[in-house]
Formats: structure tokens, sequence, C-alpha cells
């Protein structure tokens, strides 16, 4: 893990494939209150947190919220 000076504090950058929530929203093509919706749902397994309490979302997590997204298409 390395750290990435923000606009106003030092966030976590996570290595091994491992994302904020920003970049995890970005690549899954969703928001971040849609991925916060469906972890409170149970969508979404818990995701694991930096020693700052930040979000950890894996490859899993996009290709399952992908998946979500393309059977809420389907209807």
């Amino acid at each position: 893990m390395t750290h990435v000076l923000g606009t106003w504090f030092i966030i976590d950058r996570c290595d091994n494939n491992e994302y904020l929530i920003s970049e995890f929203a970005e690549k899954s093509r969703v928001n971040k209150e849609t991925i916060r919706y469906y972890e409170q749902k149970k969508l979404l397994k818990e995701p694991s947190r930096t020693e700052s309490g930040y979000r950890l979302h894996s490859d899993e997590d996009i290709r399952r919220v992908k998946y979500i997204k393309q059977m809420q298409d389907l209807g």
C-alpha cells in the first residue's frame, strides 16, 4: 500500500487490484451511492478497509457490479 497526497489530505492508495470507492465506481460504471446501496442490500460483500477506514474493492467486486447491472437491463 502506498500513500498519495490528495487535495487536502493523504489517502491510502492500494496495490494488488484493490480499488478505493471512487476508482471502483468509475471502473464499474456506477456512482458511489449505488455501491453503498448494493453493500447495504448485501448484493456486494462487506469490503475490506484500509488502516484509515477507506473501502477496498477487488476486480471480483467489479465483475459482480457489472453482472448486477446486466441483470437489471434484462428486467
